[in-house]
C-alpha cells in the first residue's frame, strides 16, 4: 500500500530535517516523491575540499545506528583505512547485534585539493 499524499510529506518532515541527510527514496514500495524541494545539499567553496564521500544508508549505519564512531570519525576511518574498513565494521556491528545486512556502499573521493 502507498502512503497517501499527507502521510507522505510529514513522513518527509521527520525524515529530512535541515541539516541532515536526505532521503530521496524510502523503500522499494514508494519508488520516489514527486518532489523534494529540501533536498539539497549544502554548498562550500571546491577550493577548502581535500576530499569526499558519499555514504548509503547501510554503510552510514557506522555512525548513525551502531554509534561506532561519529562523522569526523567516519571520515578519518576513510583516509586511514579505506571504504572496505567502513564496510567491514558495519557487518561486524549488524553480526554482534543480530540485525539483516542492509546495502553498505562508499565511495571515497580523494585528491581533491590538487584538482
Amino acid at each position: 500500500m502507498i502512503a497517501s499524499s499527507a502521510a507522505r510529506g510529514s513522513s518527509l518532515a521527520t525524515q529530512n530535517p535541515p541539516g541532515r541527510f536526505r532521503w530521496a527514496r524510502r523503500s522499494r514500495r514508494i519508488r520516489r516523491y514527486s518532489s523534494l524541494p529540501s533536498a539539497t545539499a549544502p554548498s562550500c567553496p571546491v577550493s577548502g575540499l581535500t576530499g569526499a564521500a558519499l555514504l548509503s544508508n547501510g554503510a552510514s549505519r557506522i555512525v548513525d545506528r551502531f554509534r561506532l564512531v561519529d562523522w569526523p570519525g567516519a571520515m578519518a576511518l576513510l583516509a586511514s583505512s579505506g571504504p572496505a574498513e567502513i564496510v567491514h565494521r558495519v557487518r561486524q556491528a549488524e553480526a554482534r547485534h543480530a540485525v539483516a545486512a542492509d546495502d553498505a556502499t562508499v565511495a571515497h573521493c580523494t585528491g581533491l585539493g590538487t584538482i
